[in-house]
């Protein structure tokens, strides 16, 4: 898209055609389409999230955004009538942040890829390590009791 073709835009908005997204995350909320990328992008920040879902992986994401109190969605059809004021609530409400930011400490707490590569070529070279069997036999999904 090209940024001129949008005319004249208000001062507080910037319109690019493209910004890396580490440079897009340095914002107070993000409003997204709840694609996977963005949204994980924005959990392990700790960003409050306004999402926009508009097919696949999106409507589950934005879901799961509502129902752990990290955002909230607004539909496509209703943009024009309640994004400003929605995305108004999740700033003015700081139990979006405080969620987000739970959130965030638990993806911190996560192996890294090196560590999870690590982790699964000791586990495929058969290894007897106590943590790693005690890691395989454990079927409990990954789920916080802390957010």
């Amino acid at each position: 898209m090209d940024p001129k073709s949008l005319g004249e835009v208000p001062a507080n908005i910037t319109v690019a055609g493209y910004v890396p997204q580490a440079e897009a995350m340095n914002c107070d909320v993000i409003l997204s389409h709840a694609g996977s990328g963005t949204t994980v992008a924005g959990l392990a920040r700790g960003l409050p999230m306004v999402a926009i879902p508009m097919f696949v992986d999106q409507m589950h994401n934005a879901e799961r955004i509502v129902a752990a109190g990290i955002g909230l969605r607004v539909d496509p059809d209703r943009v024009p009538d309640d994004l400003t004021s929605t995305i108004q609530r999740v700033l003015d409400d700081p139990t979006y942040r405080a969620n987000a930011l739970c959130v965030a400490d638990e993806i911190a707490t996560r192996p890294t890829p090196g560590q999870a590569v690590q982790r699964i070529r000791t586990m495929v070279a058969g290894s007897t390590s106590p943590t790693i069997t005690a890691e395989l036999n454990d079927q409990s999904p990954v789920r916080s009791t802390r957010c």
